[in-house]
Order: structure tokens, then sequence, then C-alpha cells
């Protein structure tokens, strides 16, 4: 089946050709202590680097720097465990690039790691979150090639979803790269409902939302029959349970409807109203998840309500969704992208 396109696609692909070890970016499994491991993470890569032609510049605090870039494993910064480890790393030669960053969770900022200096772009410090925010869209979105990104996307994506760089791109640029995005984020969302790559076409897009929503509807449907089947033995925690997983449907299905909708309809008729709704829907999605998992496991450690519990499970492996764990990061790129519209 043919590979989907989007207006990112294309830019995508583009990327994908041009890519060569200096534009990118790659998070290595880097042996910190679980506390450290959260607070700091390297990226090889970086978003205030830049290409024109042949000249590789770095525009770090709004300088254009002529470097000679670097590209070195991350594994050799796996003795940064402390901003104090960092120094060991700083070069005085102003040409030399790593083409590395280490983002720190603990100040939220973002450092160069051959300068030793936070990224700063229009005046402004690059943000921890705003970094793994773009992080996680590429991946999902399969920007990245073996976990690898391109420097320009990750730039492109700070700049426009950033809280601090509203004056870097204008209010109506801004809302059409977030409808990009959007539109981006809602195919990925459906490709998680299937085995291979859904075609972009209308019929093909209400066909298989619908498969789907008939599938949620079979889903509640069991639901309601298990707590006439079981009555006799419903606590309070698996009735809460179940109503939970019922209500978690109907969020499903609510996002497959908003996920219809933008991408059937022209980027241009995509309004912001429809992208804060659909993150709206998605943060419910996860804390509702979140709250399933804690309590279904709280009662997986008793007796009460274990052959229930089991048939429980078995319905709720009844979803549409054949890839969770990519589904729910769609969740949260779409809330930081709510969050970053609001």
């Amino acid at each position: 089946m043919r590979r989907a396109t989007t207006p990112l696609t294309k830019h995508r692909q583009e990327c994908v050709i041009r890519l060569d070890p200096g534009i990118l970016g790659v998070e290595p499994d880097i042996s910190f202590t679980t506390s450290q491991k959260k607070r700091f993470q390297v990226v090889k890569g970086c978003p205030c680097y830049k290409e024109f032609g042949d000249e590789k510049i770095c525009i770090n605090n709004d300088s254009l720097v002529s470097i000679t870039p670097i590209p070195i494993e991350p594994t050799l910064f796996s003795g940064i465990t402390s901003l104090q480890g960092l120094k060991e790393f700083k070069t005085d030669r102003e040409e030399m690039c790593y083409l590395s960053v280490i983002i720190d969770r603990g100040t939220n900022i973002v450092y160069c790691i051959c300068k030793n200096e936070p990224l700063v772009i229009n005046h402004q410090m690059v943000k921890a979150t705003d970094l793994s925010s773009a992080l996680r869209f590429l991946t999902l979105t399969g920007y990245s090639v073996n976990d690898a990104f391109c420097s320009s996307c990750l730039y492109k994506y700070i700049v426009t979803m950033g809280d601090v760089f509203d004056n870097v791109v204008s209010k109506s640029e801004r809302t059409r790269i977030t409808i990009e995005y959007i539109r981006e984020i809602a195919l990925n969302i459906l490709n998680t409902l299937q085995d291979g790559s859904i075609e972009l076409h209308e019929d093909a897009i209400k066909t298989l939302v619908e498969r789907c929503v008939q599938e949620i509807i079979a889903q509640l449907k069991e639901y309601t029959q298990l707590t006439v089947e079981y009555k006799h033995q419903m606590t309070d925690e698996l009735q809460a349970l179940i109503k939970m997983q019922k209500q978690l449907c109907r969020y499903h299905a609510n996002i497959l409807f908003q996920i219809e909708t933008v991408l059937c309809q022209r980027a241009e008729q995509v309004t912001t109203t429809q992208v804060k709704h659909m993150a709206t829907i998605a943060e419910r999605i996860v804390g509702l998840d979140d709250s399933v998992t804690r309590i279904a496991a709280a009662l997986e450690a008793t007796n009460e309500g274990k052959r229930l519990m089991t048939r429980i499970q078995t319905t709720s492996m009844k979803t549409p969704i054949v890839d969770r764990t990519r589904f729910e990061g769609l969740m949260k790129t779409l809330i930081d992208i709510g969050e970053a519209i609001k």
C-alpha cells in the first residue's frame, strides 16, 4: 500500500535524503542512575546548527559563527552526571563543535556541551521541555532514521511551539505550521489502528474510522454485559474500573471522529479550536488510562473478583489500537501542542 503523504512528508523525505552525521540527534543509552537519567539526556545534534551551502554555522546566542563540526558518539559524554562534569568537555576553540547538547531537566535548560553555554535563540533560552517535546514529535511522526533527527526540524518545532518564541514566527505562520503538525499526528494515530499505512484520501479514512468505532461499540456492549453477568460479584472497585473502561472507549471514539474531521477537511479549514479540543480529549485519555492501569494493578494483587478481572482485561484487549505504546506517545504529543497554543 502506498505510504500516505501530507505537507510534512515531502519535507521529511528531503531531510532524510540530506541527512549526514552533522545534523543528527541521537538519544543514547547512558549509564546514569535512575534519578540522574531522568535529569540529564545527551542529544547528538543541535537546533542551533545550520548549513548554508558548504558553510556550517552556529547561531547560538543569536550569533553567526563559522564552525567545523566534529561528530562524536554520545557515549563519550557518559561521564556527565552533573553540570560540574560538563566542564570537562569545554573547549576554548570557537570553531569547534561537537554537534551535541545536553538536556538538563533539573534546570529546564539545554546546554551546548563543547561551549558549556545554554542554547539561546532570539534572546530566549531554549527550554529542556521544548526540546524534549520536539524529540518526541519527530520520533513518533517518523522524522527519525534509526533514532537520528534533522536539526532544522528540531529548530522549526521549537520556534513554532515553544512558548517563548512568539516573535520569531507570525501568528498566521504559527497557526499554519501547527495545523500541519496536527494533521501529521492525526495520520500517525490512524496508523496505530492497523498494520501498515493508510491511504490519505477521504474514503479510506472514513472506512477505517467507521470500522474502529464499530469495534469500540462492541467493546462497550461487552462491558455492559459483564456488569449484568457478574452483578453479584461486582465490588465498588470493579464497578469503578468498568465505568472507567467504558469512558475510555467513548474518548477513543471521540478522538477518532476529530481525526476524521481534520484529515478530511482542507488544511485551511482546520481551526485552533479543533486542535485544542483534540488536545483536551488526549489529556483525558492519558489521565484515565493511567487511572485504569493503577486500579487494575491493585485489583490483580487480590483474589477478589479474579475471574471478572480476567474478563475485563480480555475485553480491554479488543481495542482497535494495534500499537498502544505509540498511540499513548501520540496522545502526549497532542497534549504538548495543545498547551503550546493556549
